[in-house]
This record gives C-alpha cells, sequence and structure tokens, in this order.
C-alpha cells in the first residue's frame, strides 16, 4: 500500500509529506498552488481557501480526509487514487521520470534521516556540554571550600 521502491507509504499524512518533499514544496506553496487549481477550476472559495495550516494537519495526520485531494495530487502531480488510498503508480510522468521521481525520493528520505540524527547529536551534545559545565562550577565550588577549610584548620594549629 503506498509502496514507492522500498519506502512503504500507509497513511495518506505519510504520502502527503513525502511527495511534498520530493517536489521541494513548502506547504505554503503547496497550498497556493491547490488555491490557484481551485480558482481555475471556477470553483468558490471560501474565506482564504487552503492554508499552510491546512497542509500542516494533513500531514500530522490530524485531518485524516480532505475534500481538496483532488487538488492536492494535481498539484503534486501525482495520481489521485495513490495519495488518497497508496493503489497504482504514484507519478503521472513517465517511466524514466518515475525511476528518477523514486530516487530522488529515496535520498530526501535519507537526508531527512540524517538531519534528524544530526539535530539528535547536536542535542546531546549540548547537554554533555551543560554537564560540563556545571562539573566545572561545583568542582570550583568544592576547591573553595576545601581551601576555607584548610585555611581554618591552620588557624587552629
Amino acid at each position: 500500500m503506498g509502496k514507492t521502491s522500498g519506502v512503504v507509504l500507509k497513511k495518506l499524512s505519510d504520502r502527503l509529506k513525502f511527495v511534498r518533499g520530493l517536489r521541494s514544496f513548502t506547504q505554503s506553496e503547496l497550498a497556493k498552488r491547490v488555491n490557484k487549481i481551485r480558482e481555475e477550476s471556477g470553483e468558490e472559495i471560501s474565506g482564504e481557501g487552503a492554508q499552510q495550516q491546512y497542509i500542516s494537519l494533513l500531514e500530522k495526520g490530524e485531518i485524516k480526509h480532505s475534500a481538496m485531494t483532488y487538488e492536492l495530487a494535481q498539484a503534486l502531480g501525482i495520481s489521485h487514487d495513490w495519495l488518497l488510498h497508496g493503489r497504482g503508480e504514484m507519478d503521472r510522468a513517465a517511466p524514466e521520470q518515475r525511476k528518477e521521481n523514486v530516487k530522488i525520493a529515496q535520498l530526501t528520505l535519507e537526508l531527512q534521516k540524517e538531519q534528524e540524527e544530526r539535530q539528535k547529536m547536536e542535542s546531546e551534545l549540548l547537554a554533555i556540554l551543560r554537564d560540563e559545565r556545571a562539573l566545572k562550577t561545583r568542582i570550583n565550588e568544592l576547591e573553595e571550600e576545601n581551601n576555607r577549610l584548610q585555611n581554618l584548620i591552620d588557624s587552629i594549629m
């Protein structure tokens, strides 16, 4: 279901985020593309139409179904059936382009994982540095206490 050359995307939210990343669209850019498609089709848009926050909620899985899945698929250049259900081919492009898109998608996912790992390592390093500073401060306090006690002993003797 929603398989893309080794990458399994079971939910609409995962497929949407995956393809948006593949196309290098921000959530705001995708919302604008959806609104443009809706306007061109003559659809009356209530309020401000699709917004970045709406795309974010879809990608987080907080919105399970959307009336805009056709426009989302069109804006992303993918099959509606694939986006909605994970069935069939993702891309409507030629087979050569599909292979290239899959490779780009795999590299994009690898890059995202590496970036997440790097952020985790940076957080851990910062925690270690904070601990080191705290230990140095405590050592200084203990040395000062030791000096004070030594001075007290010296004054008694």
